[in-house]
């Protein structure tokens, strides 16, 4: 309950307060030895920590849920934790702990079979090996990558992967495979409708036909590309608003809801120990009775024996 609470105040960017919930959740879990529930409260809070930019904790919590993961044999959510301990390194910049941590993610991971979650990871490693400069290696995770995305049937994230292989080929100037790839690329951002993935492969094909000189070429590409992008400017700047406004009326009535049942519960087992210490009243008023009965009993003349 508390860990959902803590998950709707993350989304609504309440940091302190959804640490706060996950606090709650977590004493509660830890009072009642559930296990499972626990890594799950820990690893949340470390997602949030890390996004607040409170490094050292986020480690220290996502640490504690891997230990318990892997008390539990629960390979998924063990491959999903070390990946976000890799994430909370790399934001430190320290890569080569975060190279460390993605890697073991993708032994678990490998283990679960799960192709989105795998492909993450994949996407992460591939980073790092882009970022320095180890390129064959960052191409062998990018396909990987792309290839888990397809068979997760994630069209989202496969568009953003082979956006990522289109950018190591023109940084390693392969620009004739970058072509290629960003044409295929176009059409199925455009079946997609996925419209800001659009307008950067329109722009980076503006950029691979002004190195070829098609000038009229690259204007034009650069042209449709920019126009996506002040297009969605425009759109985000009004749906943005009113995506949040929609979202906060909904978390709100989650949050009202779980009120109501807390106040609802509180109130039960308020009356039950009213009901209780009544019962106990009673009993005791009973003893009294009973008690005063035999004294008086034992006082009486027909009982006193000459």
């Amino acid at each position: 309950m508390y860990n959902n609470i803590g998950a709707v105040l993350t989304r609504l960017e309440r940091p302190k307060e959804a640490l706060l919930s996950y606090q709650n959740s977590l004493e509660i879990r830890r009072e009642s030895n559930d296990s499972i529930g626990t890594a799950k409260t820990l690893n949340n809070m470390g997602v949030l920590l890390r996004k607040i930019g409170d490094y050292d904790e986020a480690l220290s919590l996502s640490l504690e849920a891997a230990d318990l993961y892997e008390g539990l044999r629960d390979t998924l959510l063990l491959g999903e934790t070390f990946n976000n301990i890799g994430l909370i390194y790399k934001e430190r910049n320290e890569i080569d702990s975060a190279q460390y941590y993605y890697e073991i993610a993708l032994v678990y991971k490998e283990k679960s079979r799960n192709s989105r979650s795998l492909a993450s990871t994949y996407v992460n490693l591939g980073l790092i090996y882009h970022e320095q400069g180890e390129y064959e290696k960052a191409e062998e995770h990018y396909r990987k990558a792309i290839d888990y995305r397809r068979a997760a049937s994630d069209q989202f994230g496969l568009v953003s992967a082979q956006g990522n292989l289109a950018q190591l080929y023109f940084d390693t100037e392969r620009y004739r495979d970058a072509e290629g790839l960003l044409y295929e690329l176009l059409e199925e951002t455009q079946k997609a409708n996925y419209k800001p993935a659009e307008s950067r492969t329109l722009i980076m094909l503006s950029e691979i036909e002004e190195r070829k000189n098609n000038w009229r070429e690259a204007l034009m590409l650069q042209r449709r590309g920019y126009r996506i992008h002040d297009s969605l400017t425009e759109f985000n700047n009004s749906s943005e608003i009113k995506g949040l406004q929609l979202q906060f009326q909904k978390d709100q009535v989650v949050l009202d809801n779980e009120r109501l049942r807390l106040e609802g519960e509180m109130q039960k087992a308020a009356l039950q120990n009213e009901t209780e210490l009544q019962r106990v009243y009673v009993m005791l008023i009973a003893l009294l009775v009973l008690f005063g009965s035999a004294f008086g009993l034992l006082l009486s003349p027909s009982t006193i024996t000459q």
